[in-house]
């Protein structure tokens, strides 16, 4: 249990909230507004479960169906993100892989269905990412070892459709591994600038602009 900031003698602990560092002091702050939004969220659970609409009933679809429940409640977070297991194939990767993608196809469909209805679609951008890509030759379990590369998808009412970024080459390996083409913090930095075109808005500058990105959002 975190000591409480008061006049009662605590051995070891600051009595006067003026004598907490600055770091401590923003930490508190921030554990209040956390769980104030926590609060908030725990009373907003129920009346989410009465909104959510029908969604298919896997793990990435019970998660975006509560996401759908959210917006429809009339909730706007600038970001939510949400986790789908199952992806690390290093053994029997075809029908595993398969069945992630039937999920995730069917999850993602049904989301754009409802956010249409609810005339929410051109305010989404949906995400997919993963701290790791996959090698492109198979392994003596029938499936594939973690790598350096990976698709990253972006879907969303206001953005233009298409390929971005060119297709790595199989025959032009680095120690069995493909050659990233894109830096995925470019599309990271494009997003967050045309998503939170906010004064407030500082990226870090190790994230790459890529020009090409910039056409992504539609005018």
């Amino acid at each position: 249990m975190a000591p409480r900031i008061s006049g009662a003698q605590t051995p070891g602990v600051a009595m006067e909230s003026e004598a907490l560092p600055a770091e401590a002091s923003a930490l508190l702050r921030q554990h209040d507004i956390l769980a104030s939004a926590g609060r908030r969220f725990a009373s907003l659970k129920g009346s989410l479960e009465a909104l959510r609409p029908e969604f298919p009933n896997s793990e990435i679809g019970r998660k975006l169906g509560f996401l759908a429940g959210l917006l429809l409640s009339g909730q706007r977070p600038a970001l939510v993100s949400l986790s789908m297991g199952g992806w690390d194939t290093h053994a029997a990767q075809s029908g595993q892989h398969r069945r992630c993608l039937g999920d995730l196809g069917a999850a993602v469909s049904r989301f754009r269905q409802v956010m249409v209805q609810a005339g929410l679609w051109d305010r989404v951008a949906l995400v997919t990412h993963s701290e790791f890509g996959r090698r492109p030759a198979e392994n003596d379990s029938g499936g594939t070892d973690h790598g350096t590369a990976a698709p990253l998808f972006v879907l969303g009412g206001g953005l233009v459709g298409g390929l971005y970024g060119s297709q790595p080459a199989l025959d032009d390996l680095e120690a069995g591994d493909l050659r990233p083409t894109m830096d995925f913090r470019a599309v990271y930095r494009a997003l967050a600038q045309n998503t939170w075109s906010s004064p407030w808005l500082s990226l870090p500058r190790a994230w790459p602009y890529a020009p090409d990105l910039q056409t992504i959002f539609r005018a």
